[in-house]
């Protein structure tokens, strides 16, 4: 029997007593058996099977060769991620990469996959040794084409790893790249909206809305129902960027994101709650924002309950200011200042630090609405005929808006808007 014969018969094995038998077709070719091993723990992740890609990893690591420690290294990444052992598939990957040369095509998917992992891990877990590490890589020989969104991703992570510990200047950098790289508009629309999500962290309102003015141009161009689920989640972000901005927009794009569903490619792992948590984290930003505050706060607390289990600090303290800005309750700052103790140049701290961080203007639906009006410069008479409403009730819709932002004319109430960037700058 050749030796591509034998490792399909043992890649095949349909259980564990067909694999033992079978292993015994390749003694005496160690490397063949270790790639065996490999085939067989990639064959049974896809398979959504980690206990049977676990009894192939003991196969893949008997290999005495360079290339199948490197193999087998990888296949450990891979598992542990399936098993949500995030902490420790981070260092796993970070010990993996620095096995290769970054500075030579060979194991070019292999550096792709993990530089990638290792970016997504760092802008969710504390691990800043690993950013020397990805830099590395993505600096290294030429990315395949076939892996430009593997680029885009690591960039992305990297951005964000950077923008934690308050190198702003290098994650608008890294952003930029990751759009220029980008190889679909949905991708682009991403780094947009992380641009705007970044300006508007430290304060640039102006510029924030000028990145999301481009994300939702470039949204427009994109056909959704042809993107993968990963690429879909911009719609979410922009959402989220809309929702102190304009309620009708944000609505509009939870529903075109909720419209679409998931696509279930061959590597979805339906053991990976991140998914599911992300979009419960930007459905209760919006929910709030729309009114619906009891429903927001429920999709809040269940995707910080995820983030909180896989030691995604930063998020689970986004969870809980979203939180604390919806009720005021000052009982969650103490675990706000706990989330954050590793980020102390977060944007998130610096509101804590300053006490910029307050309960979010909440308005009503109709007074949501006589303050567009007001900032549009339509009079009270204008407001009241395109609400249907008699001028009186308009009136005191505004008595309460000015109460709400704690101005006393309507330039004042512009201005505020202007100063929180709920409006778009003349």
């Amino acid at each position: 029997m050749s030796g591509s014969a034998k490792l399909n018969a043992i890649c095949r094995a349909p259980n564990a007593r067909a694999y033992h038998n079978r292993q015994a077709l390749l003694e005496g070719d160690p490397d063949l058996l270790a790639t065996a091993g490999y085939r067989g723990v990639r064959r049974h992740l896809l398979a959504q099977n980690p206990k049977a890609a676990r009894a192939y990893l003991e196969l893949a690591r008997q290999g005495p060769s360079s290339t199948a420690r490197i193999y087998a290294a990888y296949a450990e990444t891979m598992i542990l991620g399936f098993e949500e052992r995030l902490a420790e598939q981070a260092q796993r990957v970070a010990e993996f990469l620095r096995l290769l040369d970054a500075n030579t095509p060979e194991y070019a998917s292999l550096r792709a996959w993990s530089t990638h992992t290792l970016a997504a891990l760092a802008r969710e877990l504390y691990i800043p040794t690993a950013i020397p590490e990805i830099e590395r890589h993505i600096a290294g020989a030429p990315w395949p084409e076939d892996f430009s969104a593997n680029l885009f991703q690591a960039l992305r992570g990297l951005a964000w790893a950077k923008a934690l510990q308050g190198d702003y200047f290098n994650a608008f950098r890294h952003l930029k790249r990751a759009s220029d790289v980008a190889n679909t508009q949905a991708w682009k629309v991403f780094a947009a909206c992380d641009r705007a999500q970044l300006a508007r962290s430290f304060g640039e309102h102006r510029w924030s809305r000028v990145e999301l003015d481009e994300a939702e141009q470039l949204a427009a161009s994109v056909d959704w129902h042809a993107t993968l689920a990963e690429e879909r989640m911009a719609l979410l972000s922009l959402a989220e960027l809309f929702a102190d901005l304009d309620t009708t927009r944000s609505a509009m794009y939870l529903a075109r994101y909720r419209e679409l569903g998931h696509i279930r490619s061959p590597l979805y792992n339906p053991q990976d709650s991140r998914r599911d948590a992300y979009g419960r984290y930007y459905t209760g930003v919006v929910e709030i924002a729309l009114g619906n505050k009891k429903r927001g706060l429920t999709e809040l607390r269940e995707a910080r309950k995820v983030f909180e289990r896989l030691s995604y600090d930063f998020r689970a303290a986004s969870c809980l200011v979203n939180e604390f800005q919806a009720t005021g309750d000052r009982a969650l700052i103490p675990a706000i200042h706990e989330k954050l103790r590793n980020y102390p140049h977060s944007s998130l701290t610096r509101e804590l630090q300053s006490e910029d961080l307050t309960p979010r203007v909440q308005l009503p639906p109709m007074q949501r609405r006589v303050f567009e009006g007001i900032c549009q410069g339509k009079s009270t008479a204008e407001i009241a005929r395109a609400l249907d409403r008699s001028e009186y009730t308009i009136n005191n819709h505004v008595k309460m808006i000015y109460k709400t932002f704690d101005v006393r004319s309507r330039s004042a109430l512009v201005a505020e808007a202007l100063r929180r960037g709920l409006i778009k700058p003349p």
